[in-house]
């Protein structure tokens, strides 16, 4: 079942509209994870480094006397926030937004397209 092409940009425009109302909603403030001052610590090590020597970090001296950087987590994300921030010039709180908005949109339209492809 194929609808037409406005109405497969209408849906995905409200889907859209309503992963940004439930991210508004639902992430007020800071990360409220155990571990999200972690998080935003690699973004912030990573956003000093790109100013001072242009180049993202390979070890993290603030962690156990120093540690390699992506020895635990992988690096994507973080590039990604970080060059978000880099390049928008946003604080370390509206990188966490932008992110939380990207991933939740992305989510909600690959479900939706995965759903039309699979019928």
């Amino acid at each position: 079942m194929t609808g037409s092409r406005s109405t497969k940009a209408f849906d995905l425009s409200l889907l859209i509209f309503l992963a940004i109302l439930l991210v508004s909603y639902c992430f007020r403030g800071g990360p409220s994870a155990w571990d999200g001052a972690m998080h935003i610590s690699k973004i912030r090590i990573m956003l000093e480094s790109l100013d001072k020597s242009g180049v993202f970090p390979r070890w993290n001296p603030y962690w156990y006397f120093g540690i390699p950087m992506w020895r635990i987590y992988s690096p994507l994300s973080y590039y990604m926030m970080s060059a978000f921030g880099w390049i928008l010039n946003l604080t370390l709180l509206e990188i966490v937004k932008l992110w939380g908005y990207l991933v939740f949109c992305t989510s909600a339209v690959s479900a939706y397209l995965l759903a039309q492809e699979m019928g």
